[in-house]
């Protein structure tokens, strides 16, 4: 699977996401992974209209959290979105749809 690959063949206005929210300290061999998939995405064919974002402190949900993450946090999925993550997205869809 190659959703870089994928998304690139697209030809509508993509919008890409990747979060991390590690403990640098206790988990420092996922710290280069998380940064490297933005990395990924930003490298790929794309248009103006694209945006890729990183988020640090933010989990696999999209919700800000402390780290690590514990495996309840993925089991039981609870509250909200985060608000700058809303507003990144909702920007984006309003710049894309002028255009």
């Amino acid at each position: 699977m190659d959703p870089v690959g994928t998304a690139s063949e697209l030809p509508v206005p993509l919008f890409a996401a990747t979060t991390e929210r590690v403990d640098q300290e206790l988990q420092p061999e996922l710290v280069k992974p998380a940064r490297e998939k933005i990395e990924d995405w930003r490298a790929a064919e794309s248009t103006d209209d694209d945006r890729f974002e990183h988020y640090e402190g933010i989990g696999h949900y999209f919700q800000e959290g402390k780290a690590p993450a514990t495996t309840m946090e993925y089991l039981y999925f609870g509250g909200n979105v985060a608000d700058y993550v809303v507003a990144d997205v909702a920007e984006w869809v309003h710049e894309v749809s002028e255009t």
